[in-house]
């Protein structure tokens, strides 16, 4: 039996998630997530196959996954939201929550990709937010590979904004009284916190599997 090439294209986000709320995971279950192969299809693979299988997987998931901005499936164009900084507090709000932990993964990417209404080269309108609801059943069939490149591309996001926050205290706070100054940094203290908070839980899901 040939080695079979692991795609990270062809594993859906569910069959990961599944993975990910297995209590103590096998490595087992593992390939059964990757290979798409159940435990009787498993048994028969040749022995000296499996550690090779098991590199694969993690070779795979070390690698950074580029941002994909567009994607199709089930007949239906997908994209990023193609500005955020144009995010609304609704999104941010829900994308940050959703965002650490697989169990509600499906609903992060239902905030950050939406059906495309307007295409025009390589500029595209998507679909007003109306809640994750919408879409976070057809999020759950959408490539891992995709998945990882939108956790590690806000992973990389919230990274620069930790670092370009205590600039902008220090510069705010010149123009501010003793009592302003005071309340400033303890909110912008607290918007630290919150956003190490995400990043240091983005790069424990980066550095999956379990």
């Amino acid at each position: 039996m040939h080695l079979r090439k692991i795609n990270l294209d062809h594993v859906p986000l569910w069959r990961y998630q599944q993975y990910m709320a297995t209590e103590n995971p096998s490595e087992e279950d593992l390939l059964k997530c990757f290979l798409d192969l159940n435990s009787a299809e498993i048994k028969q693979l040749p022995f000296n196959q499996i550690d090779l299988y098991l590199d694969q997987i993690t070779n795979l998931l070390q690698q950074d996954q580029p941002l994909t901005r567009v994607f199709k499936m089930g007949g239906i164009k997908y994209g990023f939201i193609p500005r955020l900084d144009d995010i609304t507090y609704g999104e941010n709000a829900d994308v940050t929550k959703y965002i650490v932990d697989y169990g509600s993964m499906h609903k992060a990417m239902a905030v950050l990709y939406r059906p495309i209404k307007q295409k025009i080269r390589d500029k595209y309108l998507i679909e007003d937010y109306e809640g994750s609801y919408k879409f976070a059943d057809k999020m759950k069939y959408m490539p891992l590979s995709i998945v990882l490149g939108s956790i590690v591309f806000f992973y990389n996001l919230t990274n620069d904004l930790l670092n370009c926050i205590p600039k902008y205290l220090e510069k705010e706070m010149k123009n501010l009284d003793l009592t302003q100054q005071a309340y400033f940094q303890k909110s912008g203290q607290g918007i630290q916190s919150s956003m190490r908070l995400v990043r240091e839980t983005l790069g424990d899901l980066i550095q999956s599997p379990k």
